[in-house]
C-alpha cells in the first residue's frame, strides 16, 4: 500500500469515506432551525466552522454560506451584529419565501 491507500485506511477509520458510491447516495437537505441552533452555540463556544460541520455531518462550505448569509448586522451598534439562529432562520425562510410568506405575497393579475 502506498500512500493513496494509507490515506483512504485513515479516512475510513474516521467515518470519512469518500467513495464514490457514498457520495452518490447522499442528499441535499436545508439548515433547519435545530441546526441553526447548534451552530450559534458551537459559534458561541469558539468551535471552527470546519469542526461545526464536522459534528452536523455538512460540508463546511455549506456552514461558512449559512453563517454569511444569514449574519445579522448592526450597522450602528457593531458589537450587536453575529449569528444569531432565529434571525438566521428568519432571514433563510424569507430568502427562500417560506409558505407563510408565500401566502402572504401572492398576488392576483387579472
Amino acid at each position: 500500500g502506498g500512500f493513496k491507500d494509507e490515506v483512504r485506511l485513515a479516512n475510513d477509520a474516521n467515518g470519512l469515506s469518500l467513495r464514490k458510491e457514498d457520495a452518490m447516495r447522499r442528499t441535499y437537505s436545508q439548515i433547519g432551525l435545530d441546526e441553526r441552533r447548534k451552530i450559534a452555540r458551537w459559534r458561541t463556544a469558539g468551535l471552527s466552522v470546519a469542526v461545526i460541520a464536522e459534528k452536523l455531518g455538512r460540508h463546511r462550505s455549506t456552514i461558512f454560506r449559512e453563517v454569511i448569509r444569514n449574519m445579522f448586522v448592526d450597522k450602528q451598534i457593531p458589537d450587536l451584529s453575529g449569528y444569531y439562529c432565529v434571525t438566521a432562520h428568519e432571514m433563510a425562510c424569507e430568502a427562500r419565501s417560506c409558505g407563510s410568506l408565500r401566502a402572504s405575497h401572492t398576488f392576483d393579475n387579472r
